[in-house]
């Protein structure tokens, strides 16, 4: 099940999603529709996306990007992430400004997702180095992905 939250801020819209992205999802019913010059859509909280979400994601926000809406994608989940860089026409010809990436320490085998802009990233040529575990606090967490395919939507 998705959960979307809404909240106004000028003439932003700003989209907070959790949960699901599955077959029962209908954008147009869960946010409605949209008279603001933006939309900003958080996923931090999307744990799961499967192809028929897909084909309503790219539905609904193409839909919106059609009407002259401003799309920008922040705080991308990892199964969101994913579909940037599998799906080429996923982000509807928004901007993704932010996207959570995997690590696991090689210490305590802790699993964990940190956030990066994709400016950082850039500026890092996707080379991301060891982070700080929040398990152990030592500095073993190893991005756990492939960057030249978790990243590749944004290398462009």
């Amino acid at each position: 099940m998705l959960n979307a939250q809404k909240e106004q801020k000028g003439d932003q819209l700003v989209i907070s999603l959790s949960g699901k992205i599955g077959e029962d999802i209908r954008f147009e019913e869960l946010i409605g529709e949209v008279a603001l010059k933006k939309v900003i859509v958080n996923t931090r909280d999307v744990d799961s996306i499967n192809s028929a979400g897909i084909k309503e994601w790219i539905n609904y926000f193409r839909g919106l990007k059609e009407k002259g809406i401003e799309l920008e994608f922040e705080e991308s989940s990892c199964p969101v992430t994913e579909q940037f860089s599998l799906i080429s026409n996923f982000d509807c010809k928004g901007k993704v400004t932010s996207v959570f990436a995997p690590f696991a320490c090689t210490e305590c085998n802790h699993i964990q997702r940190n956030l990066f802009t994709i400016d950082k990233l850039k500026e890092l040529n996707f080379e991301i180095p060891p982070q700080k575990c929040e398990k152990c606090g030592k500095e073993s967490a190893e991005f756990d992905e492939i960057p030249e395919e978790y990243f590749n939507h944004f290398t462009d």
